[in-house]
């Protein structure tokens, strides 16, 4: 039996409504349908009884017995919290009498969460003075903290649907590295080893939303994707799902970054290489003795439409003004006569930071003196790491451009609106005799040397705390320094992490002049067939809305901190490498990076779909960023073969666990989809999530295979409980929650997934372009001090990936100020 509160009786129904007491935890009223049997003995053992009472009560099939009726009849009271969340207690009034009964703490009825009591208005106590907690709760499901919980949770998710067109989700997230990696020795290409298993299966692929077909795909022949590409992205689930190395990783990536709005010192002057070696790279400078900043029309009326870095102007010395101005530099009066030719040289830069609003478009030039400066090597490689960070030096940018390759000087036109100024010199991380820059002038004793390289008044730094000396050990600042060390990429073919043992190690070792030659990669056990359909697959041409290269130095997103307060006043945002919280310690890298799932087609409009603003540029041209490119429908089915050779169980339990994610990944939340996987191209934009089914799996071992012993019957199962059970215990607690999470369909909300947009969501019909503007979330969010204001931004970091709230408030241009 147990202790139920027994509340009322109508025999005339007959129905018998309690409540479990559950230990003072109450619950929600139940309705007992008694049959005429049933209902006259429970008349007879309530016979004078007033209720509601409390009882002993066991109900099994047609018999109820009710036992110990208390005497004291029980008082159904309404509650009302008051005190403060740290003295938290509970008047009780008698419902029916509207009379005070007792005033009792929060412990003593059993609610431990009493930040959130106030909900417990809503529910009825059952006030017994012979119970000890002294009567129960009606009317809440699972007991008091378990229904403050569901209302915590129902509060917070309503909050969060009335705020959805203000928040977004970003399209990636990352799941944690290991902190270790177990290495060990590989099976070996030699023999198939015992208890070791060579064979092959099938796999079949379905995409569950629309993907993005291989270049060359033409919807006449069947679909094809190449082997290669589906053991990439097999591999790189594998690596997070067994504790694999870090195959793919540049651990000598720095990040650079615009240099802040600021005056320069005179230490900076504009200078003219004047030595360079073979490959690009400055010896010496000559240095300008006075830099002048010179109208554009000025300038364009002397030299004409050929106006570009490099040109030679002449300038009165009468009308050089002798003091700067309030931006700290000398500008050439409008008046003033500019002629070709002379001693003075131009620096045209880029117009991307000017501000149409400024009206005239002012370049630096300089009067090339006499003196000289050598470049220092530390300059130099300053120089090369900023330079990679600019769109001229970005793969795409790259490959679009139009000039000659073998140019060693390309240039670029530069517009102010559509206004021509004239051409800059492109960046491509050398630099050659003529080419017009600024330095940063060191003297020492009577040389003067060039310490820091600049190719505008305002350009690039490197991602490294400027105190410290680059040029002794800038790898200190590095992507491989920012994470464990065991992660670093397999050297040894010998100790290979689990995922080098079965897909192979590439060598990446640069080899030294001198060094002996050394085999130092290994052999994958594993090969690949190409994924093809069964018939051609109707495709269909869009224009692919514009893919970025990913941006590591956005430090609010790819770095691991817990301290997010922002710069102090002069420091680096501490968005950035080498900012002030990298000083004592390097900031981690948060872990591997991978796309929530998110279909298109649940988005309006379809993010992979191109914007008008984004098929033209500025001048009306079309954009070199948006490409047509075929998409094959949801629903596509693509097969290949997969064939293995000399496994231990285990690892093969691993490469099929790597397939059927389902295995041994089980999303927490009961209304998550199924775990998916990712192919081909676009994940940033929510094409190529699939499914993948392994069939006609098939086993050989060397006495199978080579000798008269039976054939091995494949259990596909056994084999991934065997990788499950050797997987390192922190691999499977804290690294697969993440990655189910991140890769289970319906983690987070399709219709929220955009890159950080400019606009609320019911904003952006008619201001699609700015609602394509991130640049006003990364300003938000990257721990800034704002001198001029006095004010500072926080440093606002991505959602844990197993949380249950993944969105980022949208910031909008209004918003920053």
């Amino acid at each position: 039996m147990s202790a139920v509160v027994i509340l009322s009786w109508d025999p005339a129904a007959p129905i018998l409504e309690y409540v479990d007491v559950n230990g003072g935890a109450g619950g929600v009223a139940e309705r007992l349908a008694a049959s005429k049997d049933a209902a006259n003995d429970i008349s007879a053992q309530l016979a004078g009884q007033v209720l509601p009472r409390v009882a002993e009560m066991e109900a099994e099939g047609d018999v109820v017995l009710i036992d110990d009726i208390s005497p004291v009849r029980v008082v159904r009271c309404a509650v009302t919290a008051v005190g403060r969340p740290d003295d938290r207690k509970f008047e009780l009034k008698d419902k029916e009498r509207r009379a005070p009964v007792r005033t009792v703490s929060a412990a003593a009825l059993g609610v431990t969460d009493t930040a959130r009591a106030d909900a417990a208005n809503q529910l009825e106590y059952l006030y017994a003075e012979n119970l000890d907690p002294p009567g129960c709760w009606l009317g809440c499901e699972g007991g008091i903290d378990a229904w403050l919980a569901a209302r915590r949770q129902t509060r917070e998710e309503e909050e969060l649907r009335k705020q959805a067109f203000k928040r977004f989700v970003n399209p990636y997230t990352f799941v944690p590295f290991p902190v270790t990696v177990e290495r060990s020795a590989p099976g070996g290409h030699h023999l198939l080893g015992p208890g070791r298993l060579s064979g092959a299966f099938t796999v079949t692929w379905t995409f569950t939303t629309a993907f993005l077909a291989p270049d060359g795909a033409s919807g006449t022949d069947v679909l094809r994707l190449p082997g290669s590409s589906v053991k990439g992205a097999v591999r790189a689930v594998h690596e997070t799902l067994a504790g694999g190395c870090l195959r793919v990783f540049d651990a000598d990536f720095i990040p650079s970054y615009r240099d802040h709005a600021q005056v320069r010192g005179p230490e900076w002057k504009l200078a003219v290489v004047e030595k360079a070696t073979g490959d690009g790279q400055p010896l010496t400078v000559m240095l300008c003795d006075e830099v002048v900043w010179v109208g554009a029309g000025q300038l364009r009326q002397a030299c004409g439409a050929s106006l570009a870095t490099g040109s030679r102007i002449g300038i009165k010395h009468a009308d050089i003004p002798s003091e700067p101005n309030s931006l700290g530099r000398k500008e050439l009066a409008s008046s003033a006569a500019v002629t070709g030719g002379g001693d003075w040289v131009v620096l045209v830069t880029d117009s991307g930071t000017r501000q149409l609003k400024k009206g005239t478009y002012f370049l630096a030039c300089g009067r090339v003196g006499t003196q000289t400066a050598e470049v220092t090597e530390a300059a130099w490689r300053t120089f090369r790491i900023a330079a990679v960070g600019t769109r001229d030096m970005q793969p795409g940018a790259r490959k679009r451009a139009d000039h000659d390759p073998d140019d060693r000087q390309p240039t670029a036109p530069v517009k102010f609106g559509s206004q021509p100024i004239g051409y800059r010199r492109v960046v491509t991380g050398r630099l050659w005799e003529g080419d017009v820059i600024w330095v940063r002038t060191r003297t020492d004793g009577a040389s003067v040397t060039a310490g820091e390289l600049s190719l505008a008044a305002l350009w690039r730094h490197p991602g490294w705390d400027p105190g410290q000396d680059p040029a002794s050990s800038p790898e200190r600042w590095s992507a491989g320094e920012r994470v464990p060390p065991a992660l670093l990429g397999c050297s040894d073919p010998g100790e290979l992490c689990p995922t080098c043992r079965v897909f192979g190690s590439v060598d990446q070792q640069a080899r030294e002049h001198g060094d002996r030659a050394r085999q130092r990669a290994y052999a994958g056990h594993v090969r690949f067939g190409d994924a093809c359909s069964e018939q051609p697959v109707e495709l269909e041409e869009i224009q692919r809305a514009p893919l970025g290269a990913p941006r590591p130095g956005a430090g609010q997103f790819y770095l691991n901190y817990t301290d997010s307060k922002p710069a102090g006043k002069g420091g680096k945002p501490t968005r950035e490498w080498g900012s002030d919280p990298d000083t004592e310690r390097r900031r981690p890298l948060r872990g591997r990076k991978f796309y929530w799932h998110a279909d298109p087609a649940g988005q309006s409009p379809p993010r992979h779909l191109a914007r008008d603003h984004q098929k033209r540029r500025p001048d009306g041209t079309e954009s070199e960023l948006v490409s047509k490119r075929q998409l094959a429908p949801v629903g596509t089915v693509l097969r290949q073969r997969v064939t293995f050779d000399n496994l231990s169980r285990a690892e093969l339990g691993g490469l099929l666990a790597a397939f059927e994610l389902h295995r041994v990944l089980t999303p927490a939340a009961p209304e998550a989809g199924p775990v998916l996987l990712h192919l081909g191209g676009g994940k940033p934009l929510g094409l190529g999530s699939c499914t993948a089914t392994v069939e006609d799996l098939r086993v050989w071992t060397a006495a199978s295979r080579y000798g008269a012993a039976a054939a091995e019957t494949p259990d596909a199962g056994a084999y991934v409980r065997e990788f499950a059970g050797a997987c390192p215990a922190e691999i499977k607690g804290a690294i697969w929650p993440s990655l189910t999470a991140v890769l289970a369909q319906g983690t987070v909300n399709a219709a929220q997934v955009w890159y950080p947009p400019g606009e609320y969501w019911p904003d952006q019909k008619g201001r699609q372009e700015e609602f394509d503007k991130p640049f006003y979330f990364f300003t938000a969010s990257s721990g800034t001090h704002i001198e001029a204001k006095g004010k500072q931004r926080p440093l606002v970091k991505l959602p844990d990936p197993a949380g249950r709230d993944q969105s980022l408030p949208i910031v909008r241009k209004e918003d920053l100020k």
